[in-house]
């Protein structure tokens, strides 16, 4: 009796070492076809193979302890029975590598890894993100299904590991556990990467209080000291200070009274540093804007209230800050004061140019706290050739905006790319 347990338990570490083995397998092949795809959409192939295979080395150590969760699962499934055991670790084990493909397909479309934001978009915003997102050659298709339904047909032959491969995975999850720091970009691990976001921000969320601050009080003072020349209102509030700031953009409004200018305020998206400006990271893509800035006032340091297009609107309009979920997205705020008030009391009339779809996000119900009432219509009632896969192309977006009526000057317009 106590043999045929001593025997049934050696079969289920087996089993379960057998598991792992094919994940790893498998593991291999999904970085495998991440450098493709990376290579085939943004070139450098070389490069982005050597990148994911440092990023497996990281895969071994991050699936290596959550290997640790999974073990008394499957053994307390193979003591009840052990094809029950084999069949359900083969299935979640494709479900691992079908959810890592798509995290895979995500980054590559978007290029930063996908966080905790899934969970702030409805299914109808899902659904329109997916949409729009531009579909990706054939073969990724393909791969992303086959090497899960691969898995689940092979991982079903044993492979014999010796006792040697127990120790193995127990001093890589060991090594896993002392490693927190994870890498960025390419070499992330991109499943690790959406659950840390997901527990690190709502613990950000939910750690500030009095005695956190308190805790704090000498670092926060001793910030502050470093502009003596800034009256800062309460260690608090680190960054409140009274404003002195001189009156410097009077004089570049000095109009006439009787004939105000009409407005125009363009967001545009994705343009970052990277490529666009003085002393950017690749050759300038926006050389008439960089000539612009010369002859402009022009701000070069600025801080994001938020990491996505959310924020943009309630920022640059109303400086509120992005709270939760982004202050679009937030019930029973309070009435706040905006720049498109102040315009609107002035005599102006408020329009929103957007090539998409206005309510993603909820822009349309912020806009319409705003006071805004002109609107593009539809980008669906365009022909196909005016139209991305997000809305229509800049440039019929900037035509319809020319086209506004004159009548209504003095205008503020409102202008949001999709296609830059």
């Amino acid at each position: 009796m106590e043999n045929n347990r001593d025997k049934k338990q050696t079969g289920g570490i087996q089993g379960f070492l057998n598991f792992l083995f094919w994940m790893l397998v498998f593991g291999f092949a999904v970085r495998v076809f991440e450098a493709v795809v990376l290579g085939y959409y943004h070139q450098e192939v070389g490069k982005h193979f050597l990148l994911c295979l440092k990023g497996f080395g990281y895969d071994i150590l991050v699936f290596s302890k959550f290997a640790l969760v999974l073990c008394p699962i499957y053994l307390l499934l193979h003591r009840w029975s052990p094809n029950v055991a084999k069949w359900a670790f083969r299935v979640i084990g494709a479900l691992m590598l079908l959810v890592s493909n798509a995290m895979i397909m995500y980054f590559i479309s978007a290029y930063i890894p996908l966080d905790k934001v899934f969970f702030d978009y409805s299914i109808k915003e899902l659904i329109y993100i997916s949409k729009s997102t531009g579909s990706f050659v054939w073969w990724s298709y393909v791969c992303l299904l086959g090497i899960p339904i691969l898995f689940f047909v092979v991982s079903r032959h044993i492979v014999k590991i010796g006792r040697w491969g127990l120790f193995v995975w127990l001093g890589l999850a060991v090594a896993g556990l002392c490693c927190w720091k994870m890498p960025s970009g390419v070499m992330c691990n991109k499943q690790e990467f959406f659950w840390r976001s997901l527990f690190d921000k709502e613990a950000m969320f939910n750690r500030f209080n009095p005695k956190d601050l308190e805790a704090q009080r000498g670092r926060i003072l001793e910030f502050q000291s470093m502009f003596p020349e800034d009256d800062f209102v309460d260690y608090r509030y680190p960054f409140a200070h009274v404003d002195q700031s001189p009156d410097v953009l009077s004089p570049y409004f000095n109009l006439n009274p009787d004939k105000k200018p009409n407005l125009v305020f363009v967001i545009t998206e994705g343009l970052s540093r990277e490529f666009s400006g003085y002393n950017c990271k690749y050759p300038s893509a926006t050389p008439f804007l960089d000539s612009l800035a010369d002859q402009s006032l022009c701000w070069l340091n600025c801080m994001s209230s938020s990491q996505r297009t959310i924020a943009v609107l309630p920022t640059m309009f109303g400086s509120l800050p992005f709270g939760k979920r982004g202050f679009m997205q937030s019930s029973n705020c309070p009435r706040f004061h905006s720049l498109i008030d102040i315009l609107k009391n002035d005599g102006y009339y408020p329009s929103f140019f957007y090539g998409g779809w206005t309510c993603f996000d909820d822009m349309c119900y912020f806009l319409n706290d705003l006071g805004v009432e002109g609107y593009l219509p539809d980008h669906s009632n365009y022909p196909p050739e005016m139209q991305n896969t997000w809305g229509l192309y800049d440039e019929y977006l900037f035509s319809e905006s020319l086209n506004e009526k004159r009548n209504l000057s003095p205008l503020t317009s409102h202008l949001r790319s999709t296609s830059t």
